[in-house]
C-alpha cells in the first residue's frame, strides 16, 4: 500500500499534464520552411512570440507574424495561445498551439498544460515552448548545443 502511495506521489509531481497530441505527418513536415504566425495579443507571456520563432528556427523553418489577415505567401498558419498562472511567482502553464494548411485543414495540434504540483513549474519559458514546438513537429527534444 505505502508503494501505491509512493508512486501517486511521484506522478503527481512530475512535469506536465498534456492532453492528446497530433504532430505534424513526416511528409508535410519536410516541406515546411515557413510557417505564419496569427499574433494574439492576448497572450502576455513575456517573449512568447520570441520563443515561437527561436523554436521554429531550430528546425530550420522561419516563422512571419502577422496581425489581421493571412499573408498570400502563406501556406501554413499557426495560432496559438498561452496562459500563465500563479504560486509564489508566474509561471507557463497552458501553451496550445494549432498549425493549419492555407486551405484549413488542421495539419498539427498541441494542447499542453504544466501541472500546478510539478516542482519544475518554474522551469524557464523558452524550454517549455521549444518542448512544445518540437511535440507539434513531432520531434524528439533538440539539444540546446547542436
Amino acid at each position: 500500500m505505502r508503494g501505491f502511495f509512493i508512486l501517486g506521489v511521484v506522478v503527481a509531481l512530475t512535469g506536465c499534464a498534456s492532453n492528446p497530441v497530433k504532430p505534424l505527418q513526416q511528409h508535410e513536415l519536410v516541406t515546411l520552411k515557413d510557417v505564419c504566425v496569427q499574433t494574439n495579443e492576448k497572450v502576455i507571456v513575456p517573449a512568447f512570440e520570441s520563443y515561437i520563432r527561436d523554436g521554429f528556427a531550430r528546425h530550420n523553418i522561419k516563422a512571419h507574424f502577422y496581425k489581421d489577415s493571412l499573408p498570400e505567401m502563406c501556406d501554413t498558419k499557426l495560432t496559438y495561445t498561452a496562459l500563465r498562472s500563479w504560486d509564489m511567482a508566474t509561471y507557463l502553464s497552458v501553451i496550445k498551439l494549432d498549425l493549419y494548411s492555407n486551405s484549413g485543414e488542421l495539419l498539427a495540434k498541441i494542447d499542453w498544460e504544466q501541472n500546478p504540483l510539478a516542482l519544475n513549474k518554474w522551469r524557464n519559458s523558452e524550454g517549455k515552448v521549444f518542448d512544445a514546438i518540437d511535440q507539434l513537429l513531432g520531434k524528439n527534444k533538440i539539444n540546446k548545443n547542436e
